[in-house]
């Protein structure tokens, strides 16, 4: 990004008098784009510092995972053509659990984000929550590249980015950070996956986080 950041800029100091005003504007657009994907990736590589590093404080309360996912969910359809792209379903109304809001929060927005980031053609994405005898799950889908088998065992070390990725911005650390937050949960996260039809990452956790659901 920086590198990037660095381009757009020469251009802009060298070129600005002699560009039409939208090819600046687009030229500035790059740069703001890059610059937030370079906070994200400086933020993201701090919290899992602070995770590794026994920083992070777990700190629970009661929450409702059926409105904290709702949440999640409207900050991305804010940013897509059509809020069909995201489906949601839950067989709670409401479902109040102990949890830490902010991790488990992040936790969300990393697969979300990764589910729409890895479908760039028409993606469709599906977001379920249920309870399958004693564990919560929570449920992503997409129709997206997938991740080939030879690099699934990596998929949670940071910074591994797998192999049909190159092309996708990306740092290889939301799944790092993903399955440290659930683990402070007591949970775990699994995936099923077939290479260029969509991958399915579920979030398990333990069904006595519940305090009481409708």
């Amino acid at each position: 990004p920086l590198a990037t950041i660095l381009m757009l800029s020469e251009i802009l100091i060298h070129y600005q008098s002699k560009m039409k005003p939208e090819d600046i504007s687009e030229k500035v657009n790059n740069i703001r784009e890059h610059v937030l994907h370079l906070s994200g990736i400086v933020n993201d590589v701090l919290q899992l510092s602070k995770i590794n590093e026994g920083k992070i404080i777990f700190n629970p309360g009661e929450n409702n995972i059926i409105e904290l996912t709702e949440t999640v969910i409207t900050r991305f359809r804010t940013t897509l053509k059509s809020k069909e792209v995201i489906q949601f379903k839950s067989d709670f109304n409401t479902l109040v659990c102990m949890i830490d809001k902010q991790l488990l929060s992040q936790a969300m927005n990393n697969l979300i984000s990764n589910a729409l980031k890895y479908s760039p053609v028409d993606p469709k994405v599906s977001v379920e929550i249920k309870q399958v005898e004693n564990e919560v799950l929570f449920i992503v889908k997409d129709n997206g590249i997938g991740i080939p088998e030879q690099d699934r065992k990596h998929m949670f070390t940071p910074f591994f980015r797998a192999s049909n990725t190159k092309t996708i911005q990306g740092n290889g650390l939301g799944l790092s950070i993903l399955k440290e937050a659930v683990q402070m949960h007591k949970g775990y996260v699994t995936c099923n996956n077939n290479v260029g039809k969509g991958t399915v990452f579920t979030i398990h956790l333990p069904a006595d986080i519940i305090i009481n659901y409708t």
